[in-house]
């Protein structure tokens, strides 16, 4: 290297597949889904334990499902799910960070969409507002990670709430 430095190795995979309905034929309805992953690996340097590590290790799920109400609103249903696949831990010790489905969360909402395309369909805006949601996390390896570090209580696997959601993309 120019004036010295370290090898280092980086690498991100970035997967995104998305499964729609065809409104054109089907204009009362809409159902979106969308699977996303990332994954980023690099070389752990200061890890006296392990050569790699994951910088980045993200898998979600997301689902619409809606009835047409009004021009471009729809009565919907929302999904969102998302998780990690490898084992994560801190450097240099064995301790664990986080682990599959340690955390995941699980969001389920009821509320409104707004869709809206763009006249040749490059561009695309969509807002979710769900006044009624419900909120699963869950810590399936209670033995080797502690779930209050997720916000869930000590002594139990999953947390559940309700409340609102909104999102935009």
């Amino acid at each position: 290297w120019y004036q010295g430095g370290e090898n280092n190795m980086n690498i991100l995979g970035d997967i995104e597949w998305k499964c729609n309905l065809n409104q054109d034929a089907h204009p009362n309805w809409m159902f979106n889904n969308t699977v996303h992953y990332k994954l980023g690996v690099s070389t752990a340097h200061g890890d006296s334990l392990r050569n790699y590590m994951f910088n980045e290790d993200n898998f979600l799920f997301t689902s619409q499902l809606g009835y047409k109400a009004v021009k471009h609103w729809y009565y919907s249903a929302t999904l969102n799910f998302k998780t990690q696949f490898f084992n994560t831990y801190k450097t240099n010790t064995n301790d664990m960070k986080a682990s599959f489905l340690s955390p995941g969360e699980l969001n389920l909402g009821l509320g409104m969409t707004y869709s809206n395309k763009s006249e040749h369909g490059e561009r695309t805006f969509n807002l979710a507002i769900a006044p009624i949601s419900y909120n699963m996390k869950i810590c399936r390896d209670i033995e080797h990670l502690d779930p209050t570090s997720f916000g869930i209580d000590a002594g139990h696997r999953t947390k559940h709430t309700f409340g609102s959601n909104l999102e935009a993309k």
